[in-house]
């Protein structure tokens, strides 16, 4: 039996590829909320993502599949590491930073390269601040008093560590328990999951076996500001997207059929990266 591959999805790039919906499907329930609220206080918190198959109780092992660094600054930039299969050969780093202007780069620090979005407009720049969640609904809604996720239930006040966490639970079709902290700008700090039924959103039984599960625990939070290596970009070259998602599926050995779906995958990403450019009229030669 070989293991999961929707679960691989937080543990590796598509070097084991399942269905494009199933990779979008398990995408949207493993990876924390982008949208923090937004806050001056700086920190550092430290998670790790451990995977396995059947129940979180069951007699499987876990294995670790990320480590993960999330990093905020008192000027409001942000910075989150994953380092996808820790201590092994398949071992490789990626890195997402938010500036204040809320540009977005994406750092493939595995090979060298980076993909800087363009600027935000400040109409853009407002509506997402508005969005995010406040410590003061209890990471529950928006400044405009709007649920920010719909399918989370409010379930308690808990104690991770030595921090106070908001808990919520989504039942069905997967069993889903997530713990946010309003301290630090509702950071998601842990989470528990379990995965009903196959591979896909349509072959779903809410009632059957678990098939694999997945927790991401708190290692550590510091207070005050990040080790500025964590934003460091001056030793990595702009790319498009497809690029460096291609030049890390090469260097990790991907087969030619996965690395021909990254390509198709990422191609309206790679069309709005140069459509920008182009409109700025700085598209570098290819």
């Amino acid at each position: 039996m070989q293991i999961n591959k929707q679960l691989l999805l937080v543990c590796s790039i598509a070097l084991v590829l399942p269905s494009v919906s199933t990779l979008i499907y398990r995408r949207l329930w493993l990876e924390p909320a982008v949208a923090q609220a937004s806050v001056s206080v700086p920190y550092t918190i430290q998670l790790r993502e451990r995977i396995k198959y059947g129940p979180l109780d069951g007699d499987k092992p876990f294995r670790t599949s990320r480590e993960v660094v999330i990093a905020r600054r008192s000027d409001g930039a942000r910075s989150e590491t994953e380092v996808f299969s820790p201590g092994t050969s398949m071992q490789r780093q990626r890195r997402l930073i938010v500036l204040p202007d809320l540009r977005h780069i994406r750092a493939w620090d595995s090979v060298g390269l980076k993909t800087t979005g363009p600027p935000m407009t400040l109409d853009h720049i407002e509506k997402v601040q508005s969005g995010k969640p406040t410590a003061e609904s209890n990471c529950m809604n928006n400044s405009l008093g709007q649920a920010v996720d719909l399918s989370y239930k409010f379930a308690g006040k808990e104690w991770i560590g030595n921090v106070l966490a908001i808990k919520k639970t989504i039942d069905r079709p997967h069993s889903l328990t997530s713990w946010f902290v309003p301290e630090y700008g509702c950071e998601q700090i842990q989470r528990k999951i379990e995965f009903k039924g196959c591979c896909t959103a349509d072959k779903i039984d809410p009632n059957g076996p678990t098939s694999d599960s997945g927790e991401l625990s708190l290692v550590s939070i510091k207070p005050g500001e990040p080790d500025s290596a964590l934003f460091d970009l001056t030793n990595l070259v702009e790319s498009p997207p497809g690029r460096a998602n291609e030049a890390e599926m090469r260097k990790f050995g991907a087969e030619e059929k996965f690395i021909v779906d990254g390509k198709v995958s990422y191609k309206a990403a790679d069309e709005a990266y140069w459509s920008v450019r182009d409109r700025a009229g700085v598209r570098p030669p290819q």
